[in-house]
């Protein structure tokens, strides 16, 4: 599964059938499943949360995925003729996660989840920290599918301070008045 396939994936848990657009997991070992809109009868989509939240595995394409330890969420949408839209999320969603589906909304998010954390910034050096924060380990980019994305957050404001002081804000580059 990769981000931005427009495909939707099929899932599964004893007999249950759902449809997914879209989906945020971290990879590995548990693939903890944080966000994830699904269709279906609204019988369906609350047996898939159920499931969940019973830390029960589910069938998405290929592979299987669990609930984090963390709260869970959920929000049901009827769309008429018997269908319904869940969408699933955790309680860490905005605070150690973020997910976007667009670059502007990707910046916002940052910056909110930055400012926050008072964590002080010039906002034409954004993108510079973005990528510094990726490569230290502080922003981990999360699997999706459909069109969204996200960043898992490992925040420790006194290191990302010191770490933005060393790499970007340097004293060399500023000048004494």
């Amino acid at each position: 599964m990769t981000s931005n396939d427009p495909v939707v994936i099929t899932i599964e848990h004893e007999g249950v059938v759902c449809k997914s657009d879209a989906g945020v997991y971290r990879d590995g070992y548990e693939n903890e499943l944080h966000f994830l809109s699904v269709y279906g009868a609204p019988q369906q989509t609350k047996a898939i949360f159920s499931a969940l939240a019973g830390f029960k595995e589910l069938q998405i394409g290929d592979d299987e995925f669990r609930r984090p330890h963390d709260s869970l969420r959920f929000r049901g949408y009827s769309l008429g003729y018997g269908k319904h839209h869940g969408i699933i999320w955790t309680d860490k969603l905005d605070i150690s996660l973020i997910i976007w589906t667009s670059e502007e909304e990707k910046h916002a998010r940052l910056r909110n989840i930055l400012s926050r954390q008072r964590i002080p910034y010039d906002p034409g050096d954004f993108s510079r920290i973005e990528r510094l924060l990726v490569e230290h380990g502080y922003l981990i980019p999360l699997t999706t599918w459909g069109r969204i994305d996200g960043y898992a957050c490992d925040f420790n404001d006194d290191a990302i301070c010191d770490l933005l002081l060393a790499e970007i804000y340097h004293p060399a580059r500023l000048k004494v008045a």
